[in-house]
């Protein structure tokens, strides 16, 4: 189990660079999945979850509910976390590198919400 706890210090709060070079967010948790049939076997790292809500999650009911309205203020009509594949994080460094573009890893969500709630409402915009 040290090493799940080694691999959480190594890339928990990092941030994120997607495959076309642009800071994309931080890691905010880990997904592991438990063998049920067999639970003597290690978890398997599914993902690293990032984005509206990921933080959340393991909140308090108030908080959650009040970061799901914050979001949904900005225009975010799901504010759910994002799941990157694990097979998808191609190095972990000072940063957590992925191999997919921002818009091919679902990141670009917020960004999105709030420029058609806002920016595009903006004369110019």
């Amino acid at each position: 189990m040290s090493d799940y706890l080694d691999l959480g210090e190594q890339v928990l709060d990092k941030g994120i660079v997607s495959a076309d070079g642009r800071r994309s967010g931080k890691v905010d948790d880990l997904l592991l999945e438990v063998d049920d049939d067999d639970m003597a076997k290690p978890p398997r790292v599914v993902g690293v979850l990032t984005g509206p809500g990921a933080l959340a999650e393991d909140s308090a009911r108030p908080i959650r509910m009040l970061a799901r309205l914050f979001y949904r203020l900005l225009g975010v009509s799901r504010p759910e976390p994002t799941l990157i594949p694990w097979n998808k994080v191609t190095r972990i460094g000072v940063v957590v590198e992925i191999g997919l573009d921002r818009r091919e890893a679902g990141l670009e969500v917020l960004n999105d919400a709030v420029s058609r709630r806002f920016i595009g409402r903006l004369p110019g915009g």
